[in-house]
């Protein structure tokens, strides 16, 4: 179990992120959670990931659904896509990988809000986030998402040109 100066150090962390994301002060984030109008998230262990049957989003949606017991609608408002893009990729992820997952323990988690962003594509958005939060090597996030290394190279290369013709605009 982590002691409570871990625990603390977390939690601060996660202010500071939402305090800049967000341009909130701490009062208003002390004010959302005592309102109850932050939305509870969800975390998406890498695992889910790996597997090459299904693609990013289909494992994520089975996941959500399968261990996490949420309703397609919930899952909908969490990962900011439509309802039926949901259901088709839940019915695709189930229909290529119809059992449960296997083993999930392990340390690197996703948490939901990364799939929000609508300007990158799912794969994008978890190869960036791995890329600036834990300042992986491509080879690394190859190797934690089950990917090729390759297509890890032409996912930043994607985004950055997308970064680059946003700023032209």
């Amino acid at each position: 179990m982590e002691d409570k100066s871990e625990i603390f150090g977390e939690l601060n962390n996660l202010i500071k992120e939402y305090k800049y994301r967000y341009k909130l002060s701490s009062y208003d984030i002390v004010d959302l959670v005592l309102e109850g109008k932050v939305k509870s998230s969800k975390f998406i262990p890498i695992g889910v990931l790996k597997n090459r049957n299904h693609g990013v989003l289909e494992g994520v949606v089975k996941y959500l659904r399968e261990e996490c017991k949420l309703r397609f609608k919930e899952i909908s408002e969490l990962l900011n896509r439509k309802l039926s893009t949901i259901v088709m990729s839940y019915r695709r992820g189930n229909g290529k990988n119809p059992g449960k997952f296997g083993n999930l323990e392990c340390e690197l988690t996703i948490p939901t809000e990364v799939f929000r962003n609508r300007s990158l594509s799912v794969l994008e958005n978890v190869v960036v986030y791995l890329k600036n939060n834990f300042s992986m090597k491509n080879h690394d996030i190859a190797a934690a998402i089950g990917r090729n290394d390759r297509t890890v190279w032409t996912v930043i290369n994607r985004v950055r040109k997308k970064e680059i013709s946003s700023k032209h605009l």
